[in-house]
């Protein structure tokens, strides 16, 4: 990288003629590295340092700057723990199951992606019964969540990458059924793939780490298994 065009090469990230010396204006680089006019017959296909270049599917690359819009689902555990308010104390992490449902959009320059999730009440945080009688924030509940993170994608092979993601945000917060505000998020992702075709945008989390507290009552952990399918310009 990058790809050079014909009569060039990549020596050290720079793209230089072939031939040494380079060929002066109206003159090109043959395969057996010498300078001849543009229209001689001879002149063939352009060298390359007697290497071929790779070729390269633009229709697969995050090079260049792509916009994308889609969905993601998502599924997991969450680790909750909250202040009893007669002793003023945390208690021991309970575990809840969880499911999300997002909007998600974005913009990526150069593999490096900055996108919004959105939630519109579609996160239940905390799914099941510990028997602690609705008294858990969020027990149960179809909450709001938005977040707003940044990504840098590792190419794997050609159309697959590695995203390495953080983000921050906020989550709106119920308890016993009534709305009590919102509460800072925060999420991390490291072990993901992303694959690109022409026109679709894949991503998966494994798990996607989110972080939610007041900074007083509770805090919780959730991991979340996430899969997520966008449209992309090629």
């Amino acid at each position: 990288m990058p790809i050079c065009r014909p009569g060039f090469a990549c020596v050290d990230g720079q793209c230089v003629s072939a031939c040494n010396p380079p060929c002066v204006e109206g003159e090109v680089c043959t395969a057996s590295l010498q300078c001849v006019p543009e229209t001689d017959p001879a002149a063939g296909p352009p060298a390359s340092l007697g290497m071929e270049q790779p070729e390269v599917d633009p229709d697969v690359t995050l090079d260049g700057v792509k916009g994308f819009g889609g969905i993601v689902l998502g599924g997991g555990i969450s680790m909750h723990t909250w202040r009893d308010a007669t002793d003023d104390q945390l208690d021991r992490p309970t575990t809840w199951g969880a499911f999300l449902f997002a909007l998600r959009a974005g913009l990526i320059v150069a593999r490096n992606e900055i996108s919004v999730e959105f939630a519109p009440g579609t996160y239940k945080p905390t799914i099941g019964d510990t028997g602690d009688d609705g008294t858990v924030i969020d027990e149960g509940e179809s909450v709001t969540s938005f977040l707003g993170s940044y990504a840098h994608h590792v190419p794997i092979t050609l159309g697959a990458y590695w995203p390495f993601r953080f983000g921050a945000g906020f989550i709106s917060r119920s308890h016993g059924g009534d709305f009590e505000g919102t509460d800072f998020q925060a999420r991390v992702d490291l072990l993901n793939i992303s694959v690109k075709t022409k026109f679709i945008f894949l991503d998966f989390s494994f798990p996607s780490i989110r972080y939610v507290s007041d900074f007083d009552a509770y805090h919780r952990w959730s991991g979340l298994f996430t899969a997520a399918v966008s449209a992309i310009g090629p």
